[in-house]
């Protein structure tokens, strides 16, 4: 008699979590499908129409017309267009979702009172941090420090790298995280910037490094002839330099790791369609998950370093 209660007792507990397992199956199912079969009001503000804005416009607009079937997207650039015009028209449209491309649209979207999720790409993380809205998710285009460094790891057999860092006062070496390089000796140092010159700070780190990170700072790398001056240093000094895009290593960088522009629009729309269909997302600052490498050998032969064929290989851009 026992038995058979247990046996039914059992049988009941199997049959509630069944039940509950389908309910909740049949919940995402529908949440699922809430940005297909949902109209979708999308609105994308653009701070510009060339060049990498526009591509990465295209991968927000190539990725939505992939997984939704029910939408309607108005593009919107900044440009010279009236200000108090633009938030007019968005709140007419009252969109489900924003996406804003570059700095000065995402600053704009800060500024506005907009209730709907707002996902602003193109923009550095010395933006992003400036973003503290709770419906303004973030993608920089920034490629994290660490990734170059471990990059610059598999082409160099030690580093004493430096960066330059308005916000310290002395020299102050970083912790690496011990996976990064665990065969190579390895050492990187925040070093301020001297009395507001980059070519005073440059001097005195000539004969103490092997490689200098560019950062995406425009504070200290404020013009074009302060990053020639800084690859030019770098040739002369037999010190790789790492720069931020295929324009650096044109000029002299020995490599440049950056977003990819078209993908990182991609990435913005996967998270946007995740944020429709009421899905966990990860908050705080997100990064590129696709990069496109660039290696200048010009620069590499004079430094004397030896760049493997299988790093080659992945790089997208080459100067023989």
């Amino acid at each position: 008699m026992n038995s058979f209660f247990v046996r039914k007792s059992t049988l009941n507990i199997f049959k509630l979590i069944l039940i509950t397992f389908f309910i909740v199956w049949i919940s995402w199912h529908n949440t699922e499908l809430y940005a297909k079969k949902t109209k979708v009001n999308i609105v994308i503000l653009n701070t510009k129409d060339t060049g990498g804005y526009i591509l990465c416009e295209k991968g927000i607009k190539d990725t939505i017309k992939k997984h939704l079937q029910h939408y309607e997207i108005r593009t919107v650039y900044l440009l010279n267009e009236n200000l108090t015009e633009i938030k007019k028209l968005i709140q007419q449209i009252k969109p489900n979702i924003l996406f804003t491309v570059g700095t000065r649209a995402s600053l704009f979207a800060v500024k506005q009172s907009i209730s709907c999720p707002v996902i602003s790409t193109f923009i550095i993380d010395r933006t992003a941090k400036l973003i503290t809205k709770k419906n303004i998710y973030k993608i920089s285009l920034d490629v994290p420090l660490e990734q170059r460094v471990k990059f610059l790891c598999k082409i160099m057999p030690s580093i004493n790298g430096a960066f330059i860092s308005e916000k310290i006062t002395k020299p102050t070496v970083i912790n690496l995280p011990q996976h990064l390089c665990p065969s190579q000796k390895i050492q990187l140092t925040a070093f301020p910037l001297l009395n507001d010159s980059i070519e005073l700070t440059l001097k005195k780190l000539s004969k103490k490094i092997n490689a200098f990170f560019i950062t995406p700072n425009p504070t200290i790398f404020s013009n074009r002839e302060i990053v020639k001056y800084t690859l030019l240093w770098g040739l002369t000094n037999k010190i790789a330099v790492s720069g931020l895009s295929v324009g650096y290593v044109k000029n002299g960088a020995l490599f440049a790791i950056e977003a990819d522009p078209y993908n990182l629009g991609v990435q913005a729309a996967i998270y946007g369609i995740k944020i429709l269909n009421k899905k966990a997302v990860t908050k705080g600052i997100l990064h590129p998950k696709k990069l496109k490498i660039s290696i200048n050998l010009k620069t590499a032969n004079r430094l004397r370093i030896n760049i493997p064929q299988v790093i080659l290989n992945k790089a997208d851009f080459i100067i023989k």
